[in-house]
């Protein structure tokens, strides 16, 4: 047919392949990463070891007293994180 583009298409933008690349670009920036994280409580003098998607999220539940098993610890101070692509990677450092 006349006028028509490269496989039938009458505009560049209806080409899927670039729809779908544009697509894979924007996903890469989406990934959840997990992390493994030590805290040390200067109450107690104890440390905690855990595991989360969201660290800041998780460390501010652990200063307010919201999680049962660390909240006779508070405060709590960051010692360390190690940030995984995957929650079985985190989970099996939080094990060690």
């Amino acid at each position: 047919a006349p006028g028509l583009g490269p496989g039938g298409r009458r505009f560049e933008s209806c080409h899927p392949d670039k729809s779908l690349l544009i697509f894979e670009k924007a996903f890469l920036f989406l990934v959840i990463m997990f992390y493994t994280y030590i805290l040390f409580s200067t109450k107690t003098h104890k440390y905690y070891v855990g595991q989360t998607n969201n660290l800041s999220d998780r460390f501010l539940r652990h200063n307010s007293g919201y999680q049962i098993s660390t909240k006779n610890g508070v405060p709590w101070i960051l010692i360390t994180s190690f940030q995984f692509s995957s929650r079985k990677e985190a989970v099996c450092l939080e094990i060690k």
